[in-house]
């Protein structure tokens, strides 16, 4: 579709919706990827009954605590391999450096 997007965060292109994230920092908290993940796993439409609405956003916010540990885990899984890497290649200040993150 030609012309400009009414809003700024989704522009459409072709069959798709292609939207736009930007982050606080150099990249995105866990909490941020696990929201971001939220959105596409859980949804409760407007329709739905308040008592069933309750549950899921109950069910959101547990499963969200635990997506957000994954990530964080994930991130110091990667720092680690980073590290070990870094170390085999006798990168000692580099080293010192990402343990600083």
């Amino acid at each position: 579709m030609a012309g400009k997007p009414t809003d700024t965060s989704q522009a459409f292109a072709g069959v798709g919706v292609v939207g736009v994230r930007i982050s606080k920092g150099l990249s995105f908290s866990p909490d941020e990827v696990a929201d971001e993940a939220l959105k596409k796993i859980i949804r409760v439409a407007d329709t739905c009954p308040p008592a069933i609405k309750e549950q899921v956003l109950a069910f959101r916010a547990s499963i969200h605590v635990a997506l957000v540990g994954a990530c964080k885990e994930s991130a110091a899984c990667e720092r680690d391999r980073i590290v070990y890497g870094l170390e085999q290649a006798g990168l000692v200040d580099a080293v010192a450096i990402v343990r600083k993150l």
